[in-house]
């Protein structure tokens, strides 16, 4: 599944990215979180930053599964 916004920030892991993570400063991927109906969160995982991204940006996204 997308993870939520709180979920997605613990792949950036307080600036050790887990393995397979883009780290660029134009690395942003989406969360599950919607800001409103037409933006969602998204997350830079350069620096961590959080913000809000409108729908049609073409970020990439680091799915999870549960166990």
């Amino acid at each position: 599944y997308l993870p939520a916004q709180d979920e997605l920030n613990l792949f950036w892991n307080g600036g050790a990215p887990v393995a397979g993570v883009l780290t660029g400063a134009g690395n942003w991927y989406w969360s599950s979180t919607e800001y409103t109906t037409g933006l969602a969160w998204s997350q830079r995982f350069s620096d961590g930053f959080q913000a809000s991204s409108t729908k049609d940006n073409s970020h990439p996204v680091r799915c999870v599964r549960r166990w």
